[in-house]
């Protein structure tokens, strides 16, 4: 069987257990229990080879550079790129923000009570980094 029909076949099931998972009350323990540490270890392993895969590209496109008189010019070319890009990203995402104005209609009565809710939570947060501070460098494996 072809790579992309397993694909999209994956695709399918994946969506109809979803759905499926979502119309049964005993979802919410199916997923805590046997889906969602899964996912965890799989966003983990992501991350864990992100940065060493991007080292190695860079690292490999740089010693596969036969003129070194061009690297300045491939530094300049991406140096602009990056910048432009993010110019474009923060400028699309300021008329995005200013047309819709997210949380423009709440009611002032939720905003006083989600500011009460959440305004004693800043204690728990620093006790919280502090425990991660103190925690291993390989403690996400």
């Amino acid at each position: 069987m072809p790579l992309y029909l397993r694909i999209i076949i994956g695709m399918f099931v994946g969506l109809l257990a979803g759905w499926l998972l979502q119309h049964f009350d005993v979802s919410k323990t199916i997923v805590d229990d046997w889906i969602l540490p899964f996912g965890t270890i799989f966003i983990k392993l992501l991350k864990m080879i992100a940065v060493p895969l991007i080292f190695c590209s860079l690292i490999k496109g740089i010693t596969d550079l036969k003129d070194l008189s061009k690297f300045s010019q491939i530094g300049i070319k991406t140096i602009g790129m990056y910048l432009s890009t993010t110019v474009i990203a923060i400028v699309i995402g300021l008329v995005v923000v200013n047309t819709i104005a997210p949380g423009s209609d709440i009611p002032a009565e939720t905003q006083v009570l989600l500011s009460e809710t959440y305004q004693g939570d800043s204690a728990n947060k620093i006790i919280m980094a502090k425990e991660t501070k103190a925690k291993g460098p390989l403690q996400f494996i």
